[in-house]
């Protein structure tokens, strides 16, 4: 049965949403019970998702497993390096107790990806497109800018690497489906297997590692807590999936937007059960409200 494009391009915003939304919540939660280790829980994402695949091979549901695992592609090699700085940057990010530099600036994002889409896909974006962008980095802008919360230089450089290497990931997804070299569950596969060894080394050059030794000793960690922790490890699995199937059925600028989307989800939905608040300031609510109107333009 021929699924038409319309379909999968709906399905794509809606499978993103969904998972990278829960997947917010479940992290938030994990985090609450302590175990505030960000590099960590994404290791035990990524362990799970390649321990799924070992099985698949043992069980002869992957015959053909260098497709899968291939890595010697010059492209996919560069999607490699990008996929991990931004995960590494991501940690990082999540260490910061600052919601406007972790929820707010990095819906800068949709900027970068619009640059790189005229540079390197040579996409004109529409005058709508153009400024709904506009809106949502004026808003993430103003919520930084305008506050009178000290300026956060550490956390707005993280922002700055952070989008630029998830805009260079975003941007080669296109290229990888448009060339055949890999589908949607492929990429999914080799970048998720290729990438367990190197985010480890991150956690143990960050020190999480130890202190995850001393959470275990010291910490009465409830069921609820590794309910948590099992089911972020399980939405681990597909957000990298749905990750591709919305940038190559839609667009990579689509797919930053429907992350923002998601951001302003978590501020409305997470304020009312309880893992989140609504902005605080004048400031931090008129940034919410351009973003609001630029993700209302799209």
């Amino acid at each position: 049965m021929v699924v038409s494009h319309a379909f999968l391009s709906i399905f794509s915003i809606l499978y993103y949403i969904s998972v990278a939304f829960l997947l917010n919540v479940t992290n938030s939660l994990v985090f609450r019970g302590g175990l505030r280790l960000p590099c960590l829980l994404i290791v035990g994402q990524l362990s799970l998702f390649s321990l799924l695949y070992l099985l698949a091979v043992v069980l002869g549901f992957i015959p053909n497993r260098k497709k899968y695992l291939f890595m010697t592609n010059r492209l996919l090699l560069l999607m490699l390096f990008f996929f991990v700085m931004n995960l590494a940057n991501m940690t990082a990010l999540a260490t910061i107790d600052d919601v406007v530099i972790f929820i707010g600036v990095r819906r800068t994002l949709c900027l970068f990806v619009l640059i790189l889409e005229c540079s390197f896909l040579s996409k004109k974006p529409t005058l709508l497109v153009f400024f709904s962008v506009v809106c949502i980095t004026l808003g993430a802008l103003w919520s930084v800018l305008f506050r009178s919360k000290p300026f956060n230089f550490y956390g707005l450089l993280l922002v700055i690497i952070g989008n630029l290497s998830n805009a260079l990931y975003l941007i080669w997804i296109p290229f990888a489906s448009e060339n055949g070299i890999f589908g949607t569950v492929a990429l999914t596969v080799s970048l998720s297997c290729w990438s367990l060894p190197l985010m480890i080394t991150v956690a143990l050059f960050q020190g999480e590692v130890s202190r995850l030794k001393i959470f275990l000793q010291n910490e009465t960690s409830s069921v609820a807590f590794w309910t948590a922790f099992g089911f972020s490890s399980v939405l681990g699995c597909f957000i990298s999936h749905a990750t591709y199937m919305n940038s190559i059925h839609n667009s990579p600028l689509t797919h930053s937007m429907s992350g923002h989307i998601k951001d302003i989800l978590i501020i409305f939905i997470g304020s009312w059960i309880g893992i989140g608040s609504l902005p605080s300031t004048r400031e931090e609510r008129m940034g919410l409200a351009l973003n609001i109107l630029g993700e209302e333009q799209t």
